[in-house]
């Protein structure tokens, strides 16, 4: 496979890879779309050599689901796995294997009107999600280490 952006040869990113394998892995119709902090230090730091300082220490991935359902699924079979566990907080956020700390992050089918989601049950917490599906339009597949 070609990707326009390949940093297989970034050891340092087989953090990363190691959770898209397993995301992949357990639900192979996921396509995960890296958000946040960590597709920043992507782009900037490993493709382009420019230096930060980590904002935060999680990992934002987003994905498209047609509802709170599929949202459900996909977070039961990653518990399911042994791969990923529950984080105390918020039902999005898991801690992977290998340490990562990991916000799954759900749009499309679950957005309301003005680009934000808010959670079940109570849907207090509210997200803004306002621009994923254009982003994951035009996102670039990234080469990872490990294939």
């Amino acid at each position: 496979m070609e990707f326009l952006l390949d940093l297989a040869d970034k050891p340092s990113l087989r953090w990363l890879a190691a959770v898209v394998a397993d995301l992949r892995k357990i639900s192979p119709s996921v396509d995960p779309l890296l958000v946040g902090a960590a597709a920043r230090d992507v782009l900037l730091s490993y493709a382009h050599g420019i230096a930060l300082a980590r904002a935060t220490h999680d990992t934002d991935l987003a994905f498209a689901t047609q509802d709170w359902t599929a949202f459900d699924t996909l977070r039961r079979r990653l518990l399911e796995s042994g791969r990923f566990q529950p984080l105390t907080g918020a039902v999005h956020k898991l801690q992977h294997r290998s340490g990562t700390r990991i916000d799954l992050i759900p749009f499309g089918g679950v957005e309301r009107p003005d680009g934000s989601i808010a959670w079940p049950p109570e849907y207090a917490e509210v997200m803004e999600v306002l621009g994923f599906a254009e982003a994951r339009a035009g996102a670039i597949e990234v080469g990872l280490p490990d294939n």
